[in-house]
C-alpha cells in the first residue's frame, strides 16, 4: 500500500469532479508490479500481543524521495513519484551526475521497482 501510494495513486479533478469514479480507473501496484517486502515481526519483550497495520505506510514516500534524491535526481515534491515525472526530473536537470559502485546498486533497485510500472501503465 505505501509504495503505490509513492509510486501511482493520484486523484484528480475534472470539471470539479473526482475522475477517479472506481478503482478501474485508479491506478495501484499489482501483485507482479511490487518488489519482494520482508516483513519482520519484532517480539515487544513482554508477551503482550501488538499491533500490525497501516503506520509503517507514512514514510514510504519519504524514503522512496530520499533514495531518489540520494542518486542525485532532483528532488520530487509532489506525489506520486511516477516513472514519468522522474524522468522529467533527470531531463530538465540534464541527467544525472556519475553514479559510483554503491549508489549503482541503489539505483538498480529502484529501477527494479520503476520498470514494472513502466511496462504495466
Amino acid at each position: 500500500m505505501g509504495l503505490s501510494s509513492a509510486l501511482l495513486e493520484e486523484i484528480t479533478i475534472a470539471d470539479g469532479q473526482v475522475a477517479q469514479t472506481n478503482f478501474g480507473d485508479y491506478p495501484i501496484l499489482t501483485l507482479r508490479q511490487t518488489p519482494t517486502i520482508d516483513v519482520l515481526l519484532l517480539d515487544a519483550g513482554d508477551g503482550k500481543p501488538r499491533g500490525a497495520g497501516e503506520p509503517p505506510i507514512g514514510p514510504v514516500a519519504a524514503a522512496v524521495a530520499n533514495a531518489l534524491a540520494a542518486l542525485g535526481i532532483p528532488r520530487l515534491r509532489s506525489l506520486p513519484l511516477t516513472a514519468a515525472r522522474v524522468r522529467a526530473a533527470v531531463g530538465d536537470a540534464g541527467g544525472v551526475p556519475g553514479i559510483g559502485a554503491t549508489s549503482r546498486r541503489a539505483a538498480d533497485q529502484v529501477r527494479s521497482v520503476l520498470d514494472p510500472l513502466n511496462r504495466g501503465f
